[in-house]
C-alpha cells in the first residue's frame, strides 16, 4: 500500500529531517509513528501528502512512485487522502460546515450531497452545534475535531493524521482515536503521528519509533519486532 525505500530529506538549514527511512504500511493497517518533537514524524507525513519531496529514495503508494507523478496525477492522489494537519489549516472566512465540506466540493459533488456528508461527519466528531461557527470561534480542541471531520468526509482510502491528539484533554483525545479506529475498521489505512504515547492502545497496534530522522524500532502489541 505505502512504501518508503531508503528515503532521505534535508532542509536548507542542513538539518537531516528524514535519515534513510524504509517503511512498509499494508492496506487497512493502523500505524502510530511516535517520537519527540523534531524527530522527523511530520517530515515523513509531509512527504506522503506531497507538501515536501524526498531528495533521495522512493515513495510508493499502491505501486505508484509519488516523485514521478505529473501535476494532475498528484491532484488525483491527494483526493484519495484524508489529512489532519498539525495546525488544523481551516479556512478562516468559512464556517465549520463549509470547511468540512471542502473535500467533497473538490470532488465536484453537488451542494446538497456535500452538505449532507459534512453534517454526518460533524455529527460523528461531536461538532454539529458548531457547524455555523467560524474557526476563530472554536477552541483548540474544537478546531482539531473540525479538521478530523474534514478528513473523514469523503471516506478516504488513507488518513494521514499529524498529531491529532495534541493539546486535547483525555476525553477528546480518546474520542479522536475512537473515530480513527472506526474508520480503520471500515478499511481505511490510517497513519497517526504522536509524541503522546499514553493514548496508544497497549495491544493490537503497530508503533514505529522515530529518533533523529531514523526508525529505531518497529513493533506490535508493545513488543519490538525490528531494530534499525
Amino acid at each position: 500500500m505505502i512504501e518508503l525505500k531508503n528515503v532521505w530529506k534535508a532542509y536548507r538549514s542542513g538539518v537531516m529531517a528524514v535519515n534513510n527511512v524504509s517503511l512498509h504500511v499494508r492496506q487497512g493497517e493502523f500505524v502510530y509513528i511516535t517520537g519527540n518533537s523534531g524527530a522527523g514524524k511530520s517530515s515523513i507525513m509531509k512527504i506522503l501528502y506531497l507538501d515536501a519531496a524526498a531528495f533521495q529514495g522512493e515513495v510508493l503508494v499502491c505501486g505508484e512512485n509519488l516523485q514521478e507523478m505529473s501535476g494532475i496525477e498528484q491532484t488525483y492522489y491527494r483526493r484519495r487522502l484524508g489529512i489532519i494537519f498539525q495546525d488544523a489549516c481551516l479556512l478562516p472566512n468559512r464556517s465549520v460546515m463549509e470547511n468540512t465540506a471542502l473535500p467533497a466540493k473538490i470532488l465536484g459533488e453537488n451542494k446538497r450531497t456535500r452538505m449532507k456528508k459534512a453534517r454526518e461527519a460533524l455529527e460523528i466528531t461531536g461538532l454539529s452545534e458548531k457547524r455555523f461557527c467560524l474557526p476563530c470561534e472554536l477552541s483548540g480542541g474544537e478546531m482539531k475535531k473540525a479538521a478530523l471531520a474534514r478528513a473523514i468526509v469523503n471516506n478516504p482510502e488513507i488518513i494521514l493524521a499529524d498529531e491529532p491528539m495534541a493539546n486535547l484533554d483525555k476525553a477528546s483525545a480518546e474520542k479522536v482515536l475512537m473515530i480513527l479506529e472506526e474508520m480503520n475498521r471500515r478499511g481505511t489505512t490510517v497513519i497517526v503521528t504522536t509524541h503522546t504515547k499514553e493514548f496508544i492502545p497497549k495491544v493490537n497496534n503497530r508503533e514505529v519509533v522515530i529518533e533523529n530522522g531514523r526508525i529505531i524500532s518497529d513493533g506490535r502489541n508493545g513488543g519490538r519486532s525490528r531494530e534499525a
